[in-house]
């Protein structure tokens, strides 16, 4: 006879592009929700009504697992901490679940803070695009003990296609953070490519074609080349300013264990000043916005040469967009 599952009531806090759409599959399989978000309003479209809690707090008092998925360390802290805190609502041997892309110092921070309040931390960022987490095919990075993975496993059946085990908790956000940074620098190289292909005058739509289909830049290519070509941005797989966060985390966990990450900190001086003017809320096809020539609408050709150095700091790019 099988076990009655130990989770059935989930508090999911945040309601972004993965959020967004976990929460239908956890509804649709059974699980009671209850959901917290900093603004309500992007809560309405996959709420009901009995599910919105008004706190972190409120939300996961009563939860067996408290599921957190947010921007950065600072939502992070606010949704856990403090007197409004799902910390404070934490019920002893609830299970703590943070899918967000965190640095591994909070990362090792929050989990110490779960187990002192009598919780099971469990960091398990995702990764995947937006139809990936629809259908619940998404790839999870585990840092948790046996137990905790164990519990967890009706809802990753749920949410994952696979779950890959990295080791206690913050093992899952470490391999997080070097799975970003390899993702930001092919995408950093293929936005050089495709300028120094149009500054050489080539048919940018034949260029595009090309990386799409053949050779080791295919799947990141296939993906964005044809957005970055048309400078269109506004279909969001991954915010420009989250993967420009991951980065920033990634370069400074490189530094505190003196790994070497030269081309990781390019694309952190790149993702840096595209931030910085203005783009941050695109799709991170909008790194192409670093380069200077006017890139052509796919089967043009290209404007001719360039000397902009987009990824060296003491040269700005002349494109404005």
């Amino acid at each position: 006879m099988s076990r009655e599952p130990r989770i059935r009531t989930v508090a999911v806090l945040g309601a972004g592009v993965m959020a967004s759409e976990m929460i239908p599959l956890l509804r649709r399989s059974g699980f009671r929700l209850r959901l917290y978000n900093r603004g309500v309003e992007r809560l309405r479209a996959v709420a009901g009504a009995d599910e919105v809690a008004a706190t972190p707090r409120e939300a996961a008092e009563g939860a067996d697992l408290i599921c957190s998925v947010v921007a950065d360390d600072d939502a992070g802290r606010a949704v856990w901490t403090g007197p409004d805190g799902a910390l404070a609502g934490l019920r002893t041997g609830a299970v703590a679940m943070e899918c967000s892309t965190l640095s591994h110092r909070w990362a090792d921070t929050w989990a110490r803070m779960v187990e002192a309040c009598g919780g099971l931390p469990a960091d398990a960022p995702v990764t995947g695009s937006r139809p990936r987490a629809r259908s619940g095919e998404l790839i999870m990075f585990l840092g948790a003990d046996d137990e905790t993975a164990e519990l967890l496993r009706p809802v990753t059946d749920v949410l994952t296609e696979r779950v890959y085990r990295l080791g206690p908790p913050g093992f899952g956000t470490r391999f997080k953070l070097a799975h970003n940074l390899l993702a930001a620098s092919l995408l950093a190289a293929l936005s050089e490519a495709l300028n120094l292909s149009d500054c050489m005058g080539l048919p940018t739509g034949t260029v595009g074609e090309i990386l799409s289909t053949y050779g080791w830049a295919s799947g990141v290519a296939s993906t964005y080349s044809d957005n970055m070509l048309s400078d269109r941005h506004d279909q969001i797989m991954c915010r420009l300013g989250l993967i420009a966060k991951d980065v920033r985390y990634a370069v400074d966990a490189a530094r505190e264990h003196r790994a070497e990450v030269p081309l990781g900190e390019a694309a952190d001086r790149g993702l840096r000043r595209v931030v910085a003017e203005g783009h941050g809320d695109l799709d991170m096809s909008a790194i192409m916005r670093l380069y200077s020539s006017a890139v052509a609408v796919p089967g043009t050709a290209g404007t001719g040469p360039s000397d902009a150095r987009p990824f060296d700091t003491d040269r700005r790019p002349r494109r404005a967009l």
